[in-house]
């Protein structure tokens, strides 16, 4: 397959994504996008304003470039915080099952999505339990493509299995 031909092949898988997963939202001062206890169906990005994000007796002021509840993509999600706007906000919404629905329909993705999960929820687990949250896990999560096995189409192998009900929802090892 040639390189413009792949190229394109990912350049429509993200187009699918960002025209059917993702949405916009705009929110006013003291808006709460979510409380403690509420199961979540979407990550969040910030693109305009501030928001706070409290857990337990610690508050965070959380700027534009910040993903937040990531979890939801790759395990069952509850939120441990409280999200709210400190004043008029708009962010991008990445909604897990539609986002989990497209990814496991190109092999492509659904192969680097299962490796990056793992290592997404192995790195909660390692997480002592007051040290998980709805933010970002940055440091201990993102990796490159050569860690995850990531090769050109051409040269990489069919997967041999289906693992279509773990990809989104891997089982944390901790209730």
């Amino acid at each position: 397959m040639s390189a413009q031909i792949v190229q394109g092949y990912h350049i429509c898988v993200l187009h699918q994504i960002a025209h059917e997963a993702l949405s916009t939202s705009g929110v006013s001062q003291q808006y709460v996008l979510f409380s403690a206890g509420n199961v979540a169906s979407s990550c969040y990005y910030l693109t305009f304003g501030e928001l706070d994000y409290a857990q337990a007796d610690e508050s965070t002021s959380v700027g534009c470039g910040v993903w937040m509840s990531e979890a939801v993509l790759w395990t069952q999600w509850t939120h441990l915080g409280h999200l709210t706007a400190q004043k008029h906000s708009e962010m991008l919404l990445l909604g897990a099952e539609t986002f989990c629905r497209l990814v496991l329909s190109h092999s492509e993705y659904r192969v680097l999505a299962k490796r990056y999960a793992q290592r997404f929820v192995n790195a909660l687990n390692r997480q002592a339990l007051t040290a998980i949250s709805d933010m970002p896990l940055m440091q201990q999560i993102y990796v490159s493509y050569a860690e995850i096995g990531y090769q050109p189409s051409e040269s990489r192998p069919s997967p041999s299995h289906s693992w279509r009900s773990t990809l989104c929802k891997y089982p944390l090892s901790r209730s």
